[in-house]
């Protein structure tokens, strides 16, 4: 299985200039190849990583999913964020 998981992170290329995953993303990470950054969000696919503020909240307490990178200031960054509340079996799409 790990070979599987390097093989397959072999194949995606780096991130644009100076962007870094996001360390609150879920499972389900933006991925870079042939030039185009894709993001990804699917249901409870959620960070439970605490945002470290005290609060002891996170991104699945809270709701959130989220697929973003950082910029080389640590603030800026592309990203896609989204609460969804849709009936079970819904199918929904952002391009």
């Amino acid at each position: 299985m790990a070979a599987a998981l390097f093989a397959s992170s072999a194949l995606a290329d780096k991130f644009p200039a100076d962007f870094k995953n996001h360390g609150l993303n879920g499972p389900v990470r933006p991925v870079t190849k042939g030039g185009i950054t894709t993001f990804q969000i699917f249901d409870r696919k959620c960070s439970s990583v605490d945002y470290g503020d005290g609060r002891g909240e996170n991104d699945c307490h809270n709701g959130n999913i989220r697929s973003t990178l950082i910029g080389p200031d640590g603030k800026t960054g592309v990203y896609r964020r989204a609460k969804l509340d849709a009936d079970p079996g819904s199918v929904l799409e952002a391009v």
